[in-house]
């Protein structure tokens, strides 16, 4: 819980989207182009998530490909 609390005090406000990729993007293995796409492939707006918060973590995850 200590990522989330220090991620919570610099992003004052977040949305569960951005929360989400944030969190794939600090754990997630980068190395591991599998899981990305299959995050990528799994990957949905909330309902109260805006269309560029979306955006920005679709961004993020192609990012994260090699």
């Amino acid at each position: 819980m200590n990522w989330f609390t220090h991620y919570e005090t610099k992003n004052l406000a977040i949305t569960w989207g951005e929360v989400q990729c944030a969190f794939i993007a600090r754990f997630s293995d980068v190395h591991n182009e599998k899981q990305v796409i299959i995050s990528l492939r799994e990957m949905k707006q909330w309902k109260h998530e805006s269309v560029k918060d979306y955006y920005n973590c679709f961004i993020k995850l192609c990012a994260m490909i090699p």
